[in-house]
């Protein structure tokens, strides 16, 4: 397939970001994971500067939470890695905070992309996933860099993909109840260049106010106040919870605290706060 203005490249960017800012962007026609080769160049040596941004018009190996794969078409979605880097030799940095608050805090800026193009914001299942009419488009992995020094970090790498121009069809039939995409949900079909660099400007909001990120998480977020199903050691999937439905730890979702994490009530009605667990069931579907 031919690359043209409806893929991303540098090129069809500059209708929408000024050149300063495309000469830290690099996209590729097709890259295993955008995640995985920026990782990789970075270790063996690359210098890129804070914000640097990969993206591919397709992957042929794109990686979601947990070891899962991310289907990534040519010219149905958004793939894209994002680099933020510490500001000071240490490692310390307002920049450069916890998986989860750049992992929260790209979710929001997501769904402002999402927002700015098609005037709809979607929904965050906490803690890294955008639904749109209770079905997944956008997920988000988000890996650390480790430093030189024990506990430092040389940078955050995020990876987002989203659906836009396709339709169920376009996906495994084992995902088309559970996913969907952009166009699908609007009707519209955007340029693929306007979501990204959409997505980008947002991105470069990271930095800014963490206490405004998290009003607008807590807004868009409604999995406070449901049940939920949450993995155990021994579930590691909403697959495996449908055989071994046993394995799943039931709670009650109660509020977001100031550290992104998710309070929940357990059925013993202890509380306690999760960091990264995975949520295998909530009900998005009633979710406007």
């Amino acid at each position: 397939m031919t690359r043209d203005a409806g893929f991303v490249t540098e090129a069809a960017l500059v209708s929408y970001l000024d050149r300063e800012r495309i000469s830290r962007i690099r996209c590729e026609r097709e890259l295993p994971s955008t995640n995985t080769v920026l990782m990789q160049e970075i270790a063996g040596g690359a210098e890129y500067s804070d914000g640097y941004v990969l993206t591919a018009d397709a992957q042929s190996a794109g990686r979601g939470r947990l070891g899962r794969s991310f289907v990534s078409p040519a010219g149905r979605g958004i793939y894209l890695s994002y680099l933020l880097k510490p500001c000071s030799k240490s490692g310390e940095s307002d920049r450069v905070e916890s998986w989860l608050d750049i992992t929260s805090k790209s979710a929001v800026a997501a769904a402002l992309a999402i927002n700015d193009v098609y005037g709809v914001i979607p929904r965050i299942k906490w803690v890294n996933d955008l639904y749109l009419d209770g079905r997944k488009i956008c997920g988000i992995l988000t890996q650390m860099i480790p430093g030189d020094s024990p506990g430092s970090v040389a940078g955050i790498v995020t990876g987002i993909g989203i659906n836009v121009n396709g339709t169920r069809e376009d996906l495994p039939e084992d995902l088309r109840e559970k996913a969907t995409y952009l166009y699908e949900e609007t009707g519209v079909r955007k340029e693929l260049p306007e979501l990204a660099a959409s997505l980008i400007k947002r991105l470069d909001m990271l930095k800014g106010d963490r206490a405004w990120f998290l009003e607008r998480y807590r807004e868009y977020c409604p999995v406070p106040g449901r049940k939920l199903i949450l993995g155990s050691p021994c579930c590691a999937s909403p697959e495996e919870l449908a055989e071994h439905p046993e394995r799943g730890v039931e709670a009650e979702a109660l509020y977001i605290d100031d550290d992104f994490s998710l309070v929940v009530r357990m059925k013993d009605g202890s509380e306690r706060a999760l960091a990264g667990e995975e949520i295998l069931k909530v009900d998005m579907r009633d979710i406007s």
